[in-house]
């Protein structure tokens, strides 16, 4: 019984600070600093990382959508480093840009942040407010560094009512794309059942929100043409 009392505690912790980090999907009572001690421990992990890195291909950054994404076997012919960090909002973004971009110099940012404000309630104002804020701070520290925006996954199941919102909010990212000249590339749509329009079961891991093997292979698909010609541009 011990046993697996253990390994149920295993599996329910990884999935929270491996690859759920939308918030709503965390457990009922979750530990308050369980996000900060994860958040520590992969800041820690940035920092000895940067500290041999050389000629950065690109850098991933966001939130568990990131963070679940295998960046590395995804990207095998380019040096790409996954800085996603399950349970961020767009503010923990912007807390760590300098550990997280700036001090690697990469020639390219993939950004994907925001889900987690909008399923805390924040409105979308304030998360494409913070998501303009990332990108000018990027582009003036960084001003060499081209810049990706993806737009906003879907979700199906419980969480399928938040689709609305999520394309409001990927319009206004297309329309921060289009001000500051930045590459947008539309992920959704390939996503999706049509006959639902949601995230597509198959694509999906059981809680409806996350993406699992499969659905990380269409999007690296229609990533990695883009992200080539600007590597090598």
């Amino acid at each position: 019984v011990k046993t697996k009392t253990l390994l149920i505690f295993i599996i329910a912790l990884c999935i929270v600070i491996g690859g759920t980090g939308l918030v709503l999907v965390l457990t009922k009572n979750p530990k308050p600093d369980l996000h900060t001690q994860y958040t520590l421990q992969k800041i820690q992990q940035y920092e000895q990382e940067n500290i041999t890195l050389k000629s950065v291909d690109a850098v991933f950054i966001g939130d568990s959508w990131t963070d679940g994404y295998d960046i590395a076997n995804s990207y095998p012919e380019y040096k790409c480093l996954n800085r996603g960090i399950g349970g961020d909002r767009t503010q923990h973004v912007l807390d760590r840009l300098k550990v997280s971009v700036y001090d690697i110099s990469p020639k390219v940012v993939v950004l994907l942040i925001g889900g987690n404000d909008m399923l805390a309630g924040k409105s979308n104002d304030y998360i494409l407010d913070n998501v303009q804020k990332i990108v000018v701070n990027i582009k003036q520290n960084l001003p060499n560094t081209k810049i990706i925006m993806q737009s906003y996954y879907h979700l199906t199941f419980d969480y399928a009512n938040f689709n609305q919102t999520l394309i409001e909010l990927s319009n206004g990212v297309k329309e921060i794309s289009d001000r500051y000249n930045l590459t947008y590339i539309e992920i959704y749509p390939h996503l999706i059942d049509v006959n639902t329009n949601q995230l597509n079961t198959e694509y999906a891991i059981e809680d409806g929100v996350h993406i699992n093997q499969k659905g990380y292979e269409v999007i690296t698909s229609l990533i990695k043409p883009t992200l080539y010609n600007l590597i090598n541009s």
